[in-house]
């Protein structure tokens, strides 16, 4: 049976109830600023580059994605869609409508891989989890503004900062002259930690080891200009010199399997920037690969 705009032809679930220590895809259109517009068009856009990878004869189950190297990647992987998140054009009253349900989502022991949405949704998922974790921003920019009312999405690893439950934020992949001196002059204070893309092209992945410990609990903000623009243009603030794809996966194998990943959000991504869908693409192949990561045997 062929689901509706869900990711690659998963099943629809629009009651929490229904949910049940599954991986589950969340959109979260959310658009904080007018200088950001297209973001919000992203869940739906990510959805509907993903369906070049459903069962062509239109069944959602068993998944029947084939790679070369690691065969049939989802066989037994229990997907579902929880569709978007439906928001209103007032910024706290929208982050109390995502805390509200991703609580839910997280009381169920679901996986949430969640979709922007600009990457002020970071904060409101991050506060409704009820355990202590540690962010792994993976990112050009530290994101540590103080000027939350003026530029949500630039000062939101600030305001998770502050949250009780944060353990510290790892900030991977800095580069660019999009930072600033004193927003990471204040995050490292605050005990977080920074790792430029030039260290960690210079040092490889296991630099993000030295960070976490194994019992430490993990959530993981993928902003898309981690990426480098040549394979991920389709974003507000591109920074060249970026990651290529090849480290990014070999990062999210690296985490996924040997910490304790509670979920991810992917931010930034504007569709309308897009040149023949390969930011969408590339994108969904990164999806495809935290969930055969996290349910390998």
């Amino acid at each position: 049976m062929r689901f509706k705009n869900t990711f690659i032809n998963q099943r629809y679930i629009n009651k929490s109830e229904e949910l049940n220590k599954e991986n589950v895809i969340v959109g979260v259109p959310l658009c904080s600023k007018e200088f950001l517009k297209g973001v919000e068009h992203a869940p739906e856009a990510i959805r509907k580059v993903s369906m070049r990878y459903a069962n062509s004869d239109n069944t959602a189950q068993p998944i029947k994605i084939y790679n070369p190297d690691q065969g049939y990647i989802l066989k037994d992987v229990d997907i579902s869609d929880f569709g978007d998140i439906k928001l209103t054009r007032n910024l706290q009253k929208s982050e109390e409508i995502i805390r509200i349900k991703m609580k839910t989502i997280f009381k169920k022991n679901c996986f949430p891989i969640i979709i922007g949405g600009d990457h002020s949704i970071t904060f409101p998922i991050v506060s409704s989890y009820t355990g202590n974790v540690t962010v792994l921003q993976l990112d050009a920019h530290g994101d540590f503004l103080d000027e939350r009312e003026f530029c949500p999405h630039g000062s939101v690893m600030r305001a998770v900062s502050k949250l009780n439950n944060v353990n510290k934020i790892i900030h991977c992949g800095l580069r660019g002259n999009l930072n600033t001196g004193p927003g990471l002059e204040d995050s490292v204070k605050a005990g977080n930690i920074v790792i430029t893309a030039s260290e960690l092209n210079e040092s490889g992945i296991d630099i993000i080891s030295k960070y976490i410990s194994e019992d430490e609990k993990v959530y993981i903000s993928f902003d898309i200009d981690f990426l480098d623009p040549s394979i991920a243009p389709a974003t507000n603030c591109a920074e060249p010199n970026g990651i290529n794809y090849d480290m990014a996966i070999k990062i999210l194998e690296k985490v996924m399997t040997n910490y304790n990943i509670i979920g991810i959000d992917f931010v930034e991504y504007n569709p309308k920037y897009d040149i023949n869908n390969i930011t969408g693409i590339h994108i969904v192949n990164l999806i495809l690969a935290i969930l055969y990561f996290k349910n390998r045997n």
